[in-house]
């Protein structure tokens, strides 16, 4: 715990890991109540202190050691973050192989898991990891997670709530958690990289379940997209303004990411953003029962089940280089292998099991005409038969 005897300097954090690090361990630390101020940087409005757990690299001259650090039994209560990890200089990061491996919950704060990284001074390797990884609870708190510029990080969070939104805008004095940040959420997710974000639970009353997207990408020469993240939501609750909304700073969005909402978060795949689902940012999504792929390569038969969900009866499948429809049912020859439907339902072709065809056609009407072409025909080998004529 901590006291300031002012409100002119910092604010207190907890548990703090500046520059580098290697092979430490913590477990079962509580910190509760750590008091922040707010201050100014450029014109933006930003928490100083309060954090719990917390890992600020900061931005050295040289190099410096990233190693292992593993907690175990964080919780962190009343306080502006309860576990922040934060990496002024991403290139840093690149150089050394690191593994931030956190474990907690944290409670009534004003966001429970941030992973938050300065825009980067130079070029990143396209799969670099921070080798971060965080799992726990968020209970009660304004924001759940909050993820700016994450490298190959692994998120994993239960929310839970019994508050009402207005409470939980509110830090222990009474005073908003940040004069200039009003909204309560579960993800606020701002440019990834080859990450795996899940977050799960019941949000109650809020602004927005999910905020994802991009924002500006520094010198990294990756660009300012969230891109090729697996990301699963399954979050409740009441989203006062929208349950999933688009960031866009700089053009960055999210693309060629795998994207899995229950229909618990969303009311469907298509009540997204028009970005998220449109095929030229490549994402594959699923919202319940419904899937939007990109993209898809099949190596073996597609095959279609029965009214059962199990029996299946018919399938596509290659041999050689043809592609061929394939009913399994039964050896009747009147048994319909594959065919054609309007609009209205009604069979406009289709091929039965004795090769015969089955054709809406329409009357003669009147007698044969000139002959205008004549379409050769095959038997099942391959072999040439004949022509059939076509009159006028």
């Amino acid at each position: 715990t901590a006291e300031l005897t002012g409100t002119d300097g910092s604010g207190s954090n907890g548990l703090s890991i500046i520059g580098g690090f290697d092979n430490l361990t913590f477990a079962d630390i509580w910190l509760d109540g750590l008091p922040r101020v707010e201050k100014t940087n450029n014109g933006a409005r930003y928490v100083d202190g309060g954090k719990g757990l917390t890992y600020q690299l900061g931005a050295p001259a040289g190099p410096v050691k990233m190693g292992t650090l593993r907690a175990r039994g964080i919780h962190a209560r009343d306080c502006a973050y309860g576990v922040d990890v934060a990496i002024s200089d991403l290139t840093q990061a690149d150089a050394n192989a690191a593994s931030i491996d956190i474990e907690g919950t944290a409670e009534a704060c004003y966001v429970g898991f941030v992973n938050s990284n300065a825009a980067s001074p130079g070029p990143l390797s396209p799969g670099m990891a921070t080798g971060v990884r965080m799992r726990g609870t968020a209970i009660d708190c304004q924001r759940s997670v909050k993820i700016d510029r994450g490298h190959g990080i692994d998120v994993d969070i239960a929310v839970a709530t019994g508050k009402t939104a207005a409470a939980r805008r509110l830090a222990p004095d009474g005073a908003p958690w940040l004069s200039t940040d009003s909204v309560v959420g579960g993800l606020y997710l701002a440019y990834a990289k080859s990450s795996r974000i899940a977050v799960h639970g019941d949000l109650g009353p809020c602004d927005y379940k999910a905020e994802i997207g991009g924002t500006v990408p520094g010198a990294s020469g990756l660009g300012g997209d969230t891109e090729d993240c697996d990301i699963h939501l399954d979050l409740g609750g009441t989203a006062a303004l929208d349950d999933f909304r688009l960031i866009n700073i700089a053009g960055g969005v999210i693309r060629d990411s795998r994207i899995a909402l229950t229909l618990t978060t969303v009311a469907g795949l298509y009540s997204l953003p028009t970005l998220v689902f449109a095929p030229s940012y490549g994402n594959t999504l699923t919202a319940g029962p419904a899937h939007r792929l990109p993209e898809l390569t099949i190596s073996g038969d597609l095959t279609f089940a029965h009214s059962d969900g199990k029996t299946n009866y018919n399938k596509l499948r290659r041999d050689g280089f043809a592609l061929y429809a394939q009913q399994t049912a039964g050896s009747a020859g009147n048994l319909v292998i594959f065919g054609a439907k309007s609009n209205a339902d009604a069979t406009q072709f289709a091929i039965r099991n004795d090769g015969g065809l089955i054709l809406k056609g329409s009357s003669a009407g009147g007698t044969l005409g000139p002959l205008v072409q004549r379409h050769p025909v095959y038997d099942e080998a391959g072999t040439f038969i004949g022509y059939v004529p076509i009159y006028s």
